[in-house]
């Protein structure tokens, strides 16, 4: 989709510059990091909705960070509106680190033992995580991956951004002829830089313009301070003027949270400060695809834990006045009375819940694929078997000729043996002329094996499509009857249902837990669910909510009334 800024829009709309068109009514305006949206901007961008007709669509994660002024509504909109939600992720190469995030998300203090367990909470001092982490961009670097690192201050940044320069100094991997004055720090040929403000006059190699916080590498530098820098993926090149590079630009291996939110790389590494809030945590921690680290401050992992439980607590949320107004109501005046919760839901159980979902959505997601692969195999198939006997007609002219030629060549061989003997035996007088006789099928045979390789070599591109045709065709029906076993063997479809309906009767009993009536269907689920010996101790939960039926004696019957039959 064409794209820019919400503030650009806004400025557009309000000073209508020549050649600025409204976009018409019916447009659809996504507005991505719906949550990093201030209210202010919000309310121009619902009322500008309403009078062009537009369909305004907020995009983003509402436990993720807020504006940096005045925000929240975001969050209170999909609290309170309809929403669509993703129920399946597909950021992270470990199903586990899938299902954590989730508990992280919703600020579940007991997800961070799984996450100490998978070895991702490192305890350490500063300056411990600090040379770490200049070891793990080294590392990165050389693989060919990226790294994201994130805090929370913006003096840690700086600090982590020097670290890595002054390493990759030392290493010589940074030119140190030309320097020029960034607005923090000194840029040399070789560093990763940050921009911190659009510009449009700033225009890149393939059209666009500069904007905040675009990540380039410095390839050279002017003799007036301009640098000359290209994207991290090499798709464009761009020169920002002296001016720009000492009120803009400063080193952009690392980024506070806000800068970070919307980044994916391949690993991540978060430095937790007493700044850090749960929703900076979440932020930081799910920008890896294979590996996020959680650096923490701390004596040994238990001290990091109580420390990352203290962050997990703590959300700074800026609440709209319609919240405010809202909580207030409610313990004023009470309008919903409590359910009743009906019994005491473990600890253990949202860990087993999420951990189930996951499972489900594995299972379901490698049934899929299989399913997706056995389609495009089958067609594959399907159309090598159309082509086939057209290629077969086509290549039938060129294997009767190399045939023709081989059985030449074959006949060629045949009477240059015997000549070959009568020079053996040939007497004095006899071997000239047997010589002579020798020298004529000889070359008659070479004639023969250079007309059978040109003929071979011309049939060679039909042969070749009908051997791959062949292959395809005759290799899926040998195999078909292995596929059938293995698919027979581990049934994906069956244990994907299956890890469903268990999801489905762990749902089932927290709502029963938490003071919800359940249906019959619903009961039988769980009894299902006890009888096919899952976790036992998720069998005796079920069997709360699904005790045995009573049978009560029958009543002695009871004598009917007199009637009094008389008239009056």
């Amino acid at each position: 989709m064409r794209s820019d800024t919400v503030a650009k829009l806004l400025y557009d709309l309000r000073y209508r510059p020549t050649g600025f068109e409204p976009p018409v009514a019916g447009t659809t305006i996504v507005i991505d990091e719906a949550g990093m949206l201030n209210t202010a901007d919000l309310h121009q961008l619902i009322n500008h909705t309403d009078n062009f007709g537009w369909r305004l669509a907020l995009v983003g994660d509402p436990r993720q960070l807020h504006a940096v002024g005045r925000g929240g509504m975001f969050d209170e909109l999909c609290a309170t509106g309809l929403t669509i939600e993703l129920d399946q992720l597909h950021r992270f190469t470990h199903d586990w680190e899938a299902a954590a995030t989730l508990r992280l998300r919703r600020g579940d203090a007991s997800v961070l033992n799984t996450y100490a367990d998978h070895k991702a909470i490192i305890a350490g001092t500063f300056d411990d995580h600090l040379a770490g982490v200049v070891n793990e961009w080294r590392w990165h670097q050389t693989m060919g991956t990226t790294l994201a690192i994130t805090t929370t201050r913006n003096d840690d940044v700086r600090t982590i951004n020097d670290a890595i320069q002054v390493d990759r100094l030392e290493r010589g991997d940074l030119d140190t002829a030309p320097a020029t004055l960034l607005s923090i720090g000194i840029g040399h040929p070789g560093d990763v830089i940050t921009t911190r403000r659009n510009d449009r006059r700033l225009i890149t190699s393939t059209g666009d313009s500069v904007r905040n916080r675009d990540h380039l590498t410095i390839n050279a530098i002017n003799p007036d301070g301009a640098l000359v820098a290209t994207s991290l993926n090499g798709d464009r090149t761009v020169t920002l003027p002296a001016d720009y590079v000492a009120e803009h630009v400063h080193l952009g291996c690392a980024a506070t949270e806000h800068g970070a939110q919307g980044e994916t790389a391949d690993a991540s590494l978060t430095i937790i400060t007493d700044a850090t809030t749960n929703r900076g945590l979440y932020v930081g921690t799910t920008r890896g695809q294979s590996n996020n680290l959680i650096l923490t401050v701390a004596d040994d992992i238990a001290h990091a834990i109580e420390r990352l439980t203290h962050v997990i607590t703590n959300d700074r949320t800026d609440l709209p006045a319609t919240v405010q107004r809202r909580h207030l109501l409610q313990d004023q005046k009470r309008l919903r009375p409590t359910r009743k919760p009906r019994c005491e839901i473990p600890d253990w159980f949202n860990g087993v819940f999420e951990e189930a979902r996951a499972d489900a959505h594995r299972l379901r997601r490698a049934a899929e694929t299989r399913d997706a692969q056995r389609e495009k195999e089958s067609q594959l198939v399907d159309e090598a078997r159309r082509l086939l006997p057209g290629a077969t007609a086509a290549h039938a002219p060129f294997a009767d000729a190399v045939r023709h030629s081989s059985y030449e060549r074959h006949n060629a061989q045949k009477n240059v043996w015997p000549v070959e003997g009568d020079l053996r035996s040939a007497g004095r007088f006899g071997r000239r002329s047997a010589r002579q006789r020798l020298e004529e099928v000889t070359e008659a045979l070479a004639l023969a094996n250079e007309h059978h390789i040109r003929v071979s070599e011309r049939a060679q591109p039909t042969k070749k499509r009908l051997d791959r045709l062949e292959q395809i065709v005759y290799s899926w029906e040998d195999q078909a009857s292995t596929r059938q076993i293995l698919d027979e063997w581990y049934n994906l479809d069956r244990q994907a249902r299956v890890a469903e309906i268990r999801v489905e009767a762990l749902d089932t009993w927290h709502r029963w837990a938490s003071g919800s009536s359940l249906g019959e269907g619903e009961r039988h689920l769980l009894a299902t669910e006890t009888t096919a010996r899952i976790d036992p101790k998720i069998a005796r939960l079920f069997e709360l909510a699904t005790p045995a039926p009573t049978i009560e004696a029958p009543r002695p019957a009871t004598p009917a009334p007199a009637v009094d039959l008389r008239l009056p």
